[in-house]
């Protein structure tokens, strides 16, 4: 979208030129040793970094087929934000409840904070194949740690429903619904 000068191109914002770099306004007064760069407008903004020339005066009209880019780009962020709604990047399958499951059972993990407290469960549930598993007919999901006295349950899609340590440990588990295995 810039006028070319050379090898470089940029948007008319101050914020593409490196710091330092020089400026002029004709080429009078432009650095001698160019690299191979030609000033062939005259009356233009340059600015010198050591890198090369950019011409700062834009004057080009936006590229249509740009702007049919930039929307199809617009539109594709928007459907997958659209996919997030309502999900939890932290695996909780009701975010609702998230703060009080931590209040209740996170310092029981010495979790710092409630984000936290979702990861531990979450990287309990992605290492359930080291605990005992029970799936139920629903597709829920629990696991038992009898070390660490550790106890999750998550739905179907891997979210968690619950992570906490039961007081009556193995028996809590053995009593819970579901097959052994995944």
């Amino acid at each position: 979208m810039g006028t070319h000068v050379g090898a470089k191109s940029i948007f008319a914002r101050p914020e593409f030129v490196r710091p330092g770099a020089m400026f002029w306004a004709d080429m009078e007064s432009a650095p001698t040793k160019t690299t191979g760069f030609s000033f062939a407008q005259q009356g233009k903004i340059f600015a010198w970094s050591g890198q090369g020339c950019y011409n700062l005066a834009m004057k080009n009209k936006p590229n249509k087929s740009r702007w049919v880019q930039i929307l199809i780009l617009l539109v594709a962020l928007l459907l997958l934000a659209l996919n997030y709604i309502g999900e939890s990047p932290l695996h909780w399958g009701n975010i609702n409840t998230l703060q009080d499951h931590f209040d209740r059972h996170g310092p029981a993990f010495d979790a710092m904070d409630a984000e936290d407290y979702a990861r531990q469960a979450h990287a309990f549930y992605l290492n359930r194949e080291q605990h005992q598993v029970k799936t139920d007919t629903d597709g829920t999901v629990r696991i038992y740690d009898a070390t660490t006295n550790a106890f999750g349950a998550y739905n179907a899609d891997g979210t968690t429903r619950t992570y906490f340590k039961p007081s009556n440990g193995q028996a809590y588990f053995d009593r819970q619904p579901g097959h052994k295995g995944e």
